[in-house]
């Protein structure tokens, strides 16, 4: 019954990501970025959820004046060693800034102007690790999202990243689609929580354990094994709390985690997914979403991330349960700390 309820909620999911708001304007179209994408010249991506640029000729410093529409500024220049794409996009009603080291961090300001613009004042940042931060607003009225990567953000925080994030990175590149794709994502994760992987997970969980077993060949053998599981092992190897390991199992994981780091075959909604899976963040916020198999489906998963039973009723109303949500939150953040 679980199974094919959840099957009929897809379309339900797109409320969260795919819809267009109104109350925010659109930006202002970027024709000299689109430009330079369109011609393969200038290429941005998604990796381990890190937006990434990347350029293959230098232009020069490009002013295009757009009549009444703006001016656009775009422009490569060398940095410490490292080259950096610079935007800027300015019309009579705002400015939109990028600053992208090139397979480093970013930033993205956009910025109304005047004091009746109804454009929501927003700043993208991704450092090198992936670490995310969107703020908007301005002040200490300020909104600040934080999360370890952009799908993690998406799926967090759907509503102010359909509101104001996605209409801005959708402008660099429209097959992108990453709302649908954060979707998918969610499907995913549905799925493989409810299905096999979930004993797939607690099989690698005791490969783990083997790795410190007194026997050479066992701890080789569970070495291989979780080398073979690949980014279900990524996954889970992730969350681990070194300091509850012993030296030999933290030396192995090291090495698996290197190995398989190195496999990732991009962004693709189940290697995500997968990566997701042991991410009690993640499902803390699918746990407040309307749809009530999602719900059970993730307090199943927390509780076995959390090893014991989470204090929130998943069939009740998700506004019945705000106090319950915001004690397991604490205890998620704490849980998170403490393998930091």
């Amino acid at each position: 019954m679980l199974t094919a309820t959840l099957g009929m909620i897809g379309g339900i999911l797109a409320v969260h990501l795919t819809e267009q708001t109104a109350r925010a304007d659109r930006p202002a179209s970027v024709p000299t970025l689109r430009f330079w994408v369109r011609n393969g010249w200038l290429r941005f991506d998604v990796v381990d959820g890190r937006i990434v640029a990347a350029a293959n000729r230098q232009p020069n410093a490009t002013l295009l004046p757009d009549h009444a529409n703006g001016v656009e500024q775009l422009r490569l220049e060398t940095v410490g060693g490292r080259a950096k794409l610079l935007y800027r996009r300015d019309t009579s009603k705002e400015t939109l800034n990028l600053e992208f080291t090139l397979g480093g961090p970013c930033l993205i300001r956009r910025q109304g102007l005047g004091d009746d613009s109804p454009i929501v004042s927003m700043t993208f940042h991704q450092n090198s690790d992936g670490e995310t931060e969107l703020v908007l607003g301005r002040g200490e009225s300020a909104d600040t999202y934080r999360s370890a990567g952009l799908w993690p953000l998406l799926i967090c925080h759907p509503k102010p990243c359909q509101e104001h994030l996605l209409p801005v990175l959708e402008l660099f590149d429209p097959d992108w689609q990453l709302g649908k794709t954060a979707q998918s994502i969610e499907r995913e994760l549905l799925n493989m929580a409810q299905g096999h992987e979930s004993s797939e997970y607690r099989r690698i969980a005791q490969l783990v354990d083997k790795l410190n077993d007194d026997r050479f060949g066992v701890r080789t053998a569970a070495d291989r094994q979780l080398r073979a599981a690949g980014q279900m092992a990524l996954s889970y190897l992730k969350q681990l709390d070194f300091r509850q390991l012993r030296p030999e199992q933290q030396f192995r994981i090291r090495r698996i985690l290197y190995r398989l780091g190195q496999q990732s075959d991009n962004d693709t909604p189940k290697t995500r997914a997968s990566h997701l899976l042991g991410d009690p963040q993640v499902w803390l916020a699918l746990l407040s979403r309307p749809q009530m198999a999602t719900r059970q489906v993730a307090a199943k998963q927390l509780a076995v991330l959390l090893d014991s039973a989470v204090n929130v009723d998943p069939v009740a109303a998700p506004a019945t349960q705000k106090a319950a949500m915001e004690a397991l939150g604490r205890r998620i953040a704490e849980s998170v700390d403490s393998v930091d």
